[in-house]
């Protein structure tokens, strides 16, 4: 039986592209970077898909050497972070849609049992699935666009 990542993986057309797979020891590298530990289905993701670009990049599912801190974005404050989002220092931006209109964070932690809800950044911070599999499996059955809280 197929899990999540292999299901989503079978539904994207030939239109998307991918990134390679990331290595067991980069996955290793990021973890201890920043003292956490992926759950299984995002430690499945990097090594089966590490990165899903679709029309262009306009959505994007980020590969490892993209994910990072949502404190540490460019383009979002960390003021605005922390003042919309509890435990905003423990949320990693890993996807987009619409290149920069909303991002897309996980909660991880070092204890890969925990939850780890999404959540959707635009103005504010919306809930939008509570672990990465829920939100693959939202994306694949309902499209990107059911995730932007609106």
């Amino acid at each position: 039986m197929l899990s999540e990542v292999g299901i989503f993986r079978e539904h994207l057309d030939s239109s998307a592209t991918l990134d390679q797979p990331a290595t067991n020891q980069e996955i290793a590298e990021f973890e201890a970077h920043y003292k956490i530990k992926f759950p299984p289905d995002v430690r499945e993701y990097f090594l089966k898909l590490n990165g899903v670009y679709i029309g262009s990049g306009f959505i994007a599912l980020e590969s490892l050497i993209n994910w990072h801190l949502l404190v540490e974005d460019e383009y979002i404050s960390a003021k605005f972070t922390r003042e919309i989002l509890t435990q905003a220092d423990q949320y990693f931006k890993f996807g987009n849609y619409g290149i920069l209109n909303w991002s897309w964070s996980i909660r991880l932690n070092p204890n890969p049992a925990l939850e780890t809800p999404i959540v959707v950044i635009d103005q504010t911070a919306t809930k939008v699935a509570v672990s990465f599999t829920a939100f693959l499996e939202k994306f694949r059955t309902d499209g990107p666009e059911s995730l932007l809280g609106l």
